[in-house]
C-alpha cells in the first residue's frame, strides 16, 4: 500500500456488502482509522465503533503476543503478516501489511474473511454465489406457482446442501396447541425426526416468539437447549410468516459445534422470506414479492423482444436505474455494449444459461456481473438473475497485479545485480583503457563513447530500480524544477510518437524537496498517459508555474493553504468521463487494452504528490482532452549544487585484500588498486579469502553478497583474528545498499575513497 487514502480506498473497494469479510486501517500508532466490510453488518455491529480504539482495545488484550497484536506489530515494520483469530464471535483469516507513505510506514491496512471449515477467501465468495443461484432457483419456482409442499422440498434440500446442514425442515406451529408437526425435511440418513414434537426448549420456538432468525452454536452450553434430545450442535432457525400470524419456522442442524457461518445465516433467512411469500400469496402476488422483492441479486423479466416487464429492488441498485427507467426498457442496453447483446439474447434463449457479462451505469460505471437465465420460465416470460462481482473481480486483478508488481521487482534485483556487474566491467576496463590512450586519438574517442553507453546503461538500471524499490528516505533533497524539466526533456521527446509535438514551458525557479528520480519518473509517466490519449496527431504541452492557494482553493485539493509549484501536462486526446476520472489515480486502474498499460502511472503520481505533501488535479472532458496538474509544496533552501568534479583519487601503499565471486569485477578492482599504488591479493569466495589471509594484509574490500559465505560474515571472520581490520563492502544489489557500503558499478575514484576512508578510520567504509 501507498499511503493511507489509497489504503482506505481500497478497504472500502474490498469490503462492500457483497463480500463476506471486513477490512480496516490503522495509522503508525496503531489506532484505527477506517472500518467496514459485510460482517460488522450481519452481527450487527456499527462500522464506526472500532474507530479511534488501538488495535488491542478493539481485541480486547494488553498481551503483546496476541496473534492480531503481534501481526500488526510486524506489519509496522513493513512485513506483510497472515494470522487466524476468533473475533465478532467468528473464525477469521487475516491479512495485515504496511501501509507506505514514501519510504515510511504510516499505517496498516488488513483483511479478514471468515473461516468455514477449511474455506477462506474466494471459496467463501463463490459459496455464497452459489448460495445466491439457489435462493433465484427457489423463487423461479415460487414464480411458476408450484406446489407449497413441493416448494417446501427444494427449499429443504437447497439448504442443507447449501450450508452443509444434516437435517434441513420446515415445521408448522399447530394452531390450537404448542408443537410443531414436519411438513418437509432433508435428513441425515443415521438420524430420524420425529413428525411432531413440543415446541417448548427448541430453537423454533426462539425464532417464533421473537420473529428474528435464531442461531445456536452449541447446544450443550446454551441453558435454554440443552434439554433437547437430539444429536446436534449447531442449528438455525428462521421463523415462517403468513398474514394471521406465524406459520412455523425453517431448520437447519449440524452435528459440528458453530458449523454455519454468518453468510449462512443471511442464505436461510432470504429463504425463509421466499418461503413466507409463497405461504401467504399466491400466484400473481408471488411474482412481485416473493421472487422480485426478496432476492439480493439483481432479477429482471423480459419477454419475447428482450423488454423489461419487471424488476426487484437489486436490479435498481446495480444498475443505478430506478425501477420506473428500467420498466419497458430494452435489456441488452444496459450492456457496454448493446450492438452485440441481440445475439447474446438469442443464445440465452436457446438454452445458454450462465455466461460473464458487463452493467454500465447511467455515469458510466462498469459493474461485472455473473448471469443466470431462465428461458421461458413461463410462457413469453424469461428470467434473468445477475450477481454482481465487481469488487470479488477488482480484487482478483488486484491480487494479481500486487504479485504480479512483486515479480517485478524481484526480477529487476536480479537483473539490476547482473547488469552492475556487467556495466562495472565495461565502464571500469573502459576508464583503464582511455587512460593509456593519447587525448585527440580516435582510439580514445572510441573507447570513450563505450563508457558513454555505459553510463547510459547504467542510469537505465538505476530507474528500473527506482520503479521496482521504495527510495530511501535520504535520497530526498532540493531539486530545482527548471532545471530537473530541462535534463528530462531528451526522455520526454524519446516517449512521443513522430506525429506528437512537445511544447515545454517552465518559467518559475522555484524548488521542490522530493527525490530528484521520482520527480522525473512522475513527469516521464504523465507525458506517456497523455500520449496514449491521443489517437491521432496532437500536442502535448508542460508547464510549470508559482501558486499561492488560498484556504478554499487548498481544500478543493486537500492541501494547506500555501505556495506551491503546478507542473501541469495537457493534452488535446480523447479525455475523460467524471467516472474515469474519478478512479484514475486507483492503483491498477487503467482504460487501456490489456497489455499496454498496468494502471500504476498516475498512481505513482498521486503517491509522489502524498509523500511530499502535495497533491493531483484531472481536468478533463471528453473528447476535448485533459489537463493534469501536479502541486508540490515549495522550499525557500537552494538546490544543492552537483558535486564539483570527479572525486580525488588518492592511492597508497597497503596490501589489501580482495573478495569478489565474479571474476570480471574482481580483475577490474584489482586493476584499479594496482594502478593506484597497492598490493593486491584477490580472492573468488570466502573460503580462499580466509586461506590466503595472513599478517600482511592490512584492508579488505569484500563483495557483500557470494555464494556459501556473504561478505558481512567473512568480515567478522576476519576481524576475529584481526581487531579492527579496515574493510570495504561493495554490492550490485540495491537491498544491500547503504552508508557502509560501496554500490557498483563504482569508479575508479570512488573505490580509491572508499579505501583511504576505511583505513583511515580502521573500520568499514
Amino acid at each position: 500500500m501507498d499511503a493511507p487514502q489509497a489504503a482506505l480506498s481500497a478497504a472500502e473497494l474490498v469490503a462492500a456488502k457483497s463480500f463476506p469479510g471486513v477490512v480496516w486501517t490503522t495509522d503508525a500508532e496503531l489506532v484505527v482509522t477506517a472500518c467496514c466490510g459485510g460482517i460488522l453488518e450481519r452481527v450487527g455491529i456499527d462500522a464506526r465503533a472500532p474507530v479511534g480504539r488501538t488495535i488491542r482495545e478493539w481485541f480486547g488484550t494488553d498481551d503483546p503476543t496476541h496473534p492480531a497484536v503481534a501481526a500488526h506489530e510486524r506489519a509496522l515494520r513493513g512485513e506483510t503478516v497472515h494470522f487466524q483469530v476468533v473475533s465478532l464471535g467468528l473464525d477469521l483469516d487475516s491479512r495485515v501489511e504496511p501501509v507506505w507513505t514514501g519510504d515510511l510506514v504510516t499505517g496498516v491496512v488488513g483483511l479478514a474473511v471468515e473461516v468455514v471449515g477449511d474455506e477462506t477467501g474466494a471459496v467463501v465468495f463463490e459459496r455464497r454465489i452459489a448460495q445466491q443461484e439457489a435462493t433465484a432457483a427457489l423463487a423461479l419456482d415460487a414464480v411458476a406457482g408450484s406446489d407449497l409442499v413441493d416448494l417446501f422440498r427444494v427449499a429443504c434440500d437447497a439448504v442443507a446442501e447449501e450450508v452443509g446442514a444434516s437435517v434441513s425442515a420446515v415445521v408448522e406451529v399447530r394452531a390450537d396447541e404448542p408443537v410443531l408437526d414436519v411438513r418437509a425435511i432433508h435428513l441425515d440418513p443415521s438420524y430420524r425426526m420425529p413428525a411432531s414434537r413440543g415446541l417448548e426448549a427448541t430453537l423454533a420456538a426462539r425464532a417464533v416468539d421473537t420473529g428474528e432468525t435464531a442461531v445456536t452454536g452449541s447446544y450443550s452450553s446454551d441453558p435454554e437447549l440443552v434439554s433437547a434430545s437430539h444429536p446436534f450442535e449447531s442449528g438455525i432457525a428462521a421463523p415462517l410468516t403468513r398474514e394471521d400470524g406465524v406459520y412455523g419456522a425453517l431448520v437447519a442442524f449440524s452435528r459440528e459445534m458453530h458449523a454455519f457461518s454468518e453468510t449462512d445465516v443471511y442464505f436461510v433467512s432470504t429463504v425463509a422470506n421466499i418461503l413466507s411469500s409463497a405461504i401467504t400469496r399466491t400466484g400473481a402476488e408471488r411474482l412481485s414479492v416473493a421472487a422480485i422483492e426478496t432476492i439480493p441479486s439483481a432479477l429482471l423479466i423480459v419477454d419475447d423482444d428482450a423488454r423489461i416487464v419487471q424488476a426487484n429492488a437489486a436490479a435498481e441498485v446495480l444498475t443505478a436505474l430506478p425501477r420506473s427507467q428500467l420498466l419497458g426498457r430494452l435489456s441488452h442496453t444496459l450492456a457496454p455494449d448493446p450492438d452485440a447483446a441481440p445475439a447474446r439474447f438469442a443464445r440465452f434463449l436457446a438454452g445458454s444459461p450462465r455466461r460473464e457479462a458487463e452493467v454500465r451505469r447511467p455515469d458510466g460505471e462498469i459493474r461485472d456481473v455473473t448471469v443466470f437465465g431462465y428461458p421461458n420460465f413461463q410462457p413469453g416470460l424469461h428470467l434473468i438473475v445477475m450477481h454482481d462481482v465487481t469488487e470479488q473481480r477488482q480484487l482478483e486483478r488486484s491480487l494479481h497485479e500486487a504479485q504480479r508488481m512483486e515479480a517485478v521487482g524481484q526480477l529487476a534485483a536480479g537483473i539490476a545485480h547482473d547488469f552492475n556487474n556487467l556495466l562495472a566491467a565495461i565502464r571500469g576496463f573502459c576508464e583503464v583503457v582511455r587512460d593509456d590512450l593519447p587525448s585527440g586519438s580516435e582510439m580514445r574517442t572510441d573507447v570513450e563513447t563505450i563508457h558513454s553507453a555505459a553510463e547510459q546503461g547504467i542510469a537505465i538500471v538505476n530507474r528500473l530500480l527506482a520503479f521496482a524499490r521504495p527510495s530511501d528516505p535520504q535520497d530526498v533533497s532540493v531539486v530545482s524544477v527548471p532545471a530537473l524539466v530541462d535534463r528530462a526533456r531528451p526522455l520526454l521527446q524519446q516517449a512521443l510518437r513522430p506525429d506528437l509535438s512537445l511544447a515545454i514551458s517552465v518559467p518559475t525557479a522555484a524548488n521542490v524537496l522530493v527525490r530528484p528520480a521520482d520527480l522525473e519518473q512522475a513527469l516521464i509517466n504523465l507525458v506517456i498517459n497523455a500520449r496514449d490519449a491521443i489517437a491521432e496527431s496532437g500536442a502535448i504541452r508542460v508547464s510549470a508555474e508559482e501558486r499561492e492557494l488560498g484556504r478554499a482553493e487548498a481544500a478543493a485539493l486537500g492541501l494547506v493553504p500555501d505556495r506551491y509549484i503546478r507542473i501541469a501536462v495537457e493534452d488535446d486526446g480523447e479525455g475523460m468521463d467524471d467516472a474515469t476520472r474519478i478512479r484514475a489515480t486507483q492503483p491498477f486502474f487503467t482504460t487501456k487494452e490489456p497489455g499496454r498499460g498496468t494502471g500504476l502511472g498516475l498512481a505513482m503520481v498521486s503517491r509522489l504528490a502524498e509523500a511530499a505533501g502535495g497533491a493531483v488535479e484531472i481536468e478533463s472532458d471528453p473528447g476535448v482532452g485533459s489537463t493534469i496538474s501536479l502541486y508540490l509544496p515549495v522550499v525557500d533552501a537552494p538546490e544543492r549544487p552537483s558535486p564539483p568534479g570527479p572525486i580525488a583519487v588518492e592511492g597508497g601503499e597497503e596490501t589489501l585484500l580482495v573478495v569478489d565471486d565474479n571474476p570480471t569485477v574482481l580483475r577490474l578492482a584489482a586493476r584499479f588498486l594496482t594502478r593506484l599504488g597497492y598490493t593486491v591479493v584477490t580472492a573468488g569466495s570466502s573460503m580462499e579469502a580466509l586461506s590466503l589471509f595472513g599478517p600482511g594484509i592490512d584492508a579488505a574490500v569484500l563483495d557483500v553478497v557470494m555464494p556459501v559465505e556473504g561478505g558481512r560474515r567473512l568480515a567478522e571472520r576476519l576481524r576475529a583474528a584481526r581487531p579492527g581490520l579496515p574493510v570495504v563492502f561493495v554490492s550490485a544489489f540495491s537491498d544491500e545498499s547503504g552508508d557502509d557500503v560501496l554500490a557498483k558499478p563504482y569508479t575508479e575514484g570512488e573505490l580509491a575513497h572508499a579505501v583511504r576512508s576505511a583505513i583511515r578510520g580502521s573500520g568499514d567504509r
